[in-house]
């Protein structure tokens, strides 16, 4: 990681731009169980790196990407004020690394912001995975558990209504690139 974070800083927006006392609690969550390489940044106070002291990342190849925030508009009020997420990337793999991040927060915003928690199973470890219902696994020695997000598993079907600008051409550029 060292060799990448010493190289250029690659910068996607995201096009989602939240206000002040928007809720993204399921966003980390939804990113943690879809996204492989998914992981928590944590850097030193004052870092002239990264610009968030801890922020969801996924890594691959010696490779970093991260969620971070850039406020666009202020106001008098935590409900005027605006700001749009970005992805900041590091590695020859960034770039890649920064559109699936991107690709991701679009998806969340897009099928499962408005859905809150989605339902969990939790099964034994070891259990096949044939026997398990459809889902986004995540595999812990205890056990495997299954999130079933809206628009993936078991409610592949449920489609919820786009709620940002970046909506259809988030879809577009997701279905072209196969990411989630």
């Amino acid at each position: 990681m060292e060799g990448a974070l010493s190289g250029e800083r690659y910068e996607l927006s995201t096009g989602l731009v939240v206000a002040g006392q928007f809720n993204f609690e399921t966003l980390q969550l939804f990113a943690a169980t879809t996204l492989a390489g998914f992981c928590r940044l944590s850097v030193p106070l004052g870092s002239e790196l990264v610009t968030q002291q801890d922020a969801a990342a996924i890594v691959t190849d010696g490779s970093l990407a991260y969620l971070t925030h850039v406020k666009i508009a202020d106001g008098p009020d935590t409900a005027d004020w605006r700001a749009e997420f970005f992805i900041h990337a590091y590695g020859v793999a960034g770039p890649a690394l920064a559109k699936r991040f991107a690709a991701c927060v679009r998806t969340w915003d897009r099928e499962v912001r408005e859905s809150w928690y989605p339902p969990l199973s939790i099964h034994p470890a070891g259990t096949p995975d044939d026997q398990l219902p459809p889902g986004d696994l995540v595999d812990t020695p205890a056990c495997r558990a299954v999130f079933d997000w809206p628009g993936r598993g078991s409610r592949a079907h449920l489609r919820a209504p786009a709620h940002s600008p970046a909506g259809s051409a988030a879809s577009a550029i997701e279905r072209s690139s196969g990411q989630p």
